[in-house]
């Protein structure tokens, strides 16, 4: 299995526990039938949020896992190492000295780039 396999696999076990735990222990018949609070006893982003974690959460955490799975997958399709690309070395950049990192260079007054 690929580095980005496994954690695939481990982010989806990670989303999934929470996702099924929270489906489980809510009463489905009472979550259909709550009553919907009058429109002047709640504000907007109130009502938006009664109506999607309420009657709309499957849709909500499906959108959810979509948005993770799309994400995943152009991560995965941008890192894909190819040939003659130069890549960043920290161990390179953490063990360079002064004299390999600078030259230092006199130049004769009145003399510039040619």
């Amino acid at each position: 299995m690929s580095p980005a396999g496994g954690i695939g696999a481990v982010m989806a076990l990670a989303t999934s526990g929470p996702m099924t735990q929270a489906n489980t222990t809510v009463n489905s018949s009472a979550k259909s039938t709550a009553p919907i609070p009058a429109a002047g006893n709640v504000s907007n982003t109130e009502a938006l949020g009664l109506v999607l974690y309420t009657r709309y959460v499957y849709f909500f955490e499906a959108a959810g896992m979509i948005l993770l799975v799309a994400t995943i997958g152009a991560i995965v399709m941008t890192l894909q190492h190819k040939p003659g690309v130069k890549r960043q070395n920290i161990g390179d950049q953490n063990a360079r000295r002064r004299s390999s990192a600078i030259e230092v260079v006199k130049v004769k007054s009145g003399q510039g780039l040619p």
